[in-house]
């Protein structure tokens, strides 16, 4: 159990450096102009493509499940809520024991998902 929390402890400082640099790269004036760039086609004019009124995706996926790969911002989220997500199932597999604690890697992302979604508003 010690080791357990020392290794929660030492991940957790790990989640703070990831929040640090995604604040910082929000912040960031830069990224507020360009960020978004990364996850679509452009025109030669530098503005989204659009395609039946819809914006075009660089690559399949990139404005969803691979947005983590299209700039640092995304990387940096994906990175600390996974590490949360890897406490959670450890925490998990401690209290139950169970070879079945792995669902927990899945189900409380999709909990985080599913409270984002309902109250997230662009």
């Amino acid at each position: 159990m010690i080791i357990t929390l020392i290794i929660i402890a030492y991940t957790y400082t790990w989640i703070g450096y990831f929040k640090g640099a995604a604040d910082s790269i929000q912040h960031s004036e830069d990224y507020r102009l360009n960020g978004w760039k990364a996850k679509w086609n452009l025109d030669e004019d530098g503005e989204p493509l659009l395609v039946r009124g819809k914006m075009v995706e660089k690559f399949p996926f990139s404005s969803t499940i691979l947005v983590w790969i299209t700039d640092k911002w995304h990387k940096a989220n994906f990175l600390q809520y996974r590490l949360q997500d890897a406490i959670a199932w450890r925490l998990v597999f401690e209290i139950t024991h169970s070879s079945w604690s792995f669902i927990a890697f899945i189900a409380l992302p999709l909990l985080r998902y599913f409270g984002f979604k309902i109250t997230y508003r662009k």
